[in-house]
């Protein structure tokens, strides 16, 4: 500038091309060139580069801030949105029930099966089919209402289109999925598949674990898996590691919400059930016992889980042979379950089993076949000749005909129940040998006694070595080999054995 031909655009003074100078040494804007905001913006840049990075950052940091809240917000309402058509379905499946809303004359005011099969065949017609995310969630309502209504094929059949959409809209490894599987996994146990069910837990189980480590999954669906884990393994003879299911589903209890709580009380029910098996009779009925105070002491009595723990705790002292306070546990949890539970309830099913036994152990034989007729009608409706306690109910079954002079029936009942038992079980399981020992019983009354001895003395050493010799399982085994050798008239053999009897 100070070389520029014209006087015009030339440094007016030596002070002027001094100051432009200077500021050129300081990194400031000259008067020389043109006064652009490019220009200007590199100077300032170049003056306070820390300052200028600090303030980009803080820049970034709110633009993208902008941006999440802006996603957040658009996430907020697409969750509300989908909220909101889910709640309005959940309404419409209600309203099937107001005779406001439906007359009597529009068949009004429908039961809880007839709302959700209204709903479910909506969802088979193609409604949500263009918003799975609701449709997800209106089948996974479906599969559990059906399951606590103890529909297991439409549990089973909404547990698949659920699962399915999950994979679709979440991925393989989605800890929704991982939950969404384990139901499947239920059901193939429901229905028998035991390999199966148990192949697919133990893939799901330690993917379960991890994700409710990192908070994905909460622990009372792992306490669920883990509870149905449990009953498969023991269904299968595995007591031992089904009692480690079982314990590991209880050390979740503490962080569970208290309104899943209610889940604890069948676990410990459930428990003991599986110390039983392993002949720890007396830590069995004292487990049974604490899941009973348990409730009390919460003052949670009008449930099915009350019910549930009651119906166990009444099979033990059955077991025990204290049949009044047995009959007063089981009578009321019966109640429990009329009320509260469908007709077809797997937990009223073993309730009325458990009295059976009690009435047939106590000679009340019309009563016993009373109870265990009902029992063997639900358990077919519901679970199916799959369920563990289904062969407990024919041998009950088989014995009351056996002693009210029909002892050819019940021997074809009682040999089905040990098929059953015998193909699910391993050979030495308590649960074989107790149901060859009632086929010995039915043999003994048919008076087939050379055919019987083998089967009732393999039986007793059998639960002798699985129970123990003072176990009640045991003892009423040793009992009948007593009446065998009575009434064959061998009475020596008859002594010998009750010696072992007396010493219990």
């Amino acid at each position: 500038m100070a070389l520029r031909k014209e006087p015009a655009r030339r440094y007016a003074s030596v002070a002027q091309f001094s100051a432009d100078i200077q500021r050129h040494l300081d990194g400031r804007p000259v008067i020389a060139r043109k006064d652009t905001f490019t220009y200007r913006t590199s100077k300032f840049i170049k003056r306070h580069p820390f300052r200028v990075a600090a303030a980009a950052l803080i820049l970034l940091s709110l633009v993208g801030g902008m941006i999440t809240t802006t996603w957040q917000a658009q996430a907020a309402r697409h969750e509300k949105a989908k909220a909101e058509d889910v709640k309005n379905a959940l309404v419409r499946m209600l309203n099937y029930s107001n005779p406001i809303m439906f007359s009597p004359q529009n068949n009004g005011q429908k039961t809880v099966k007839e709302i959700l099969d209204e709903t479910a065949k909506q969802l088979e017609n193609g409604e949500f089919s263009n918003q799975p995310e609701i449709k997800v969630e209106l089948e996974e309502i479906l599969a559990e209402c059906y399951l606590g209504q103890d529909n297991f094929a439409a549990t089973r059949r909404h547990t698949e289109e659920y699962l399915d959409l999950h994979r679709k809209l979440y991925g393989e490894d989605d800890a929704k999925t991982l939950v969404a599987s384990e139901r499947r996994a239920f059901m193939l146990f429901s229905e028998g598949k035991l390999t199966e069910s148990e192949k697919h837990y133990r893939k799901i189980l330690p993917l379960m674990r991890n994700e409710e480590r990192k908070g994905n999954i909460k622990a009372e669906n792992l306490a669920h898996a883990l509870n149905n884990f449990g009953a498969l393994r023991r269904t299968q003879g595995d007591s031992k590691e089904a009692e480690l299911s079982f314990r590991e589903s209880l050390a979740l209890s503490s962080q569970m919400p208290k309104e899943s709580l209610y889940i604890i009380g069948p676990t410990r029910s459930t428990l003991a059930s599986t110390l039983a098996d392993q002949g720890r009779f007396e830590e069995a009925l004292q487990t049974a016992r604490e899941a009973v105070a348990e409730y009390r002491q919460r003052e949670e009595t009008d449930t099915p889980n009350f019910g549930f723990t009651l119906t166990v705790l009444g099979g033990f002292l059955t077991e025990k042979g204290d049949y009044a306070e047995a009959d007063a546990n089981l009578h009321e949890a019966e109640a429990i379950f009329r009320k509260l539970l469908v007709p077809s309830s797997l937990w009223l099913g073993d309730n009325l089993r458990n009295q059976a036994i009690s009435y047939y152990q106590q000679g009340r034989y019309a009563e016993s076949l009373s109870k265990v007729t009902e029992t063997l009608k639900i358990y077919r409706e519901s679970f199916g000749p799959y369920y563990d306690n289904y062969p407990t109910a024919l041998i009950i079954n088989g014995l009351i005909l056996a002693k009210t002079a029909q002892p050819q029936e019940g021997e074809k009942i009682l040999h089905e129940a040990v098929k059953i038992r015998t193909d699910l079980l391993p050979k030495g399981h308590y649960w074989v040998a107790l149901a060859n020992s009632a086929l010995g019983e039915c043999l003994t009354i048919e008076k087939r006694y050379n055919e019987t001895e083998p089967l009732l003395l393999t039986s007793y050493e059998s639960l002798k070595s699985s129970q123990g010799a003072s176990n009640p399982r045991t003892q009423i085994a040793l009992q009948r080999l007593i009446t065998l050798y009575e009434k064959w008239g061998r009475l020596d053999a008859a002594s010998a054995h009750r010696d072992k009897l007396s010493k219990r």
